[in-house]
């Protein structure tokens, strides 16, 4: 495949005691020094997965949150988005844009907004 990127990177806390999850998305346009790549295109962090695969992506994202580790990863398609929401019994999301509105989603609401947003 040629021009494999992310389509959406999310930094995830997970709290097993409290069966909490904070996540901070971080938007696949964010734009990253890298040396030798000097187009638009290419200073994405999202292209980085092409060309480094995601130990690349993990050296960038700890670099951009100022060296915080980042210990594991999954990578995961909308169908794994819904299964996942589904398995923990839902969850609460919402948008500050205009606003503050929070309300809670199932599976496949959450594989919908992904999509679409």
């Amino acid at each position: 495949m040629e021009d494999i990127r992310t389509d959406v990177i999310i930094f995830a806390s997970i709290d097993l005691d409290n069966k909490t999850v904070n996540g901070i998305s971080v938007p696949r346009d964010t734009y990253i020094h890298r040396k030798g790549f000097d187009g638009a295109e290419q200073r994405k962090i999202n292209a980085i997965y092409g060309e480094h695969g995601i130990k690349g992506v993990k050296k960038a994202l700890s670099y951009i949150l100022e060296g915080v580790p980042i210990h594991h990863y999954i990578i995961v398609d909308y169908e794994g988005v819904k299964h996942m929401v589904d398995a923990i019994g839902g969850g609460r999301g919402g948008s500050t844009f205009y606003y503050e509105v929070y309300r809670s989603y199932s599976g496949s609401s959450f594989k919908y907004i992904y999509r679409r947003r």
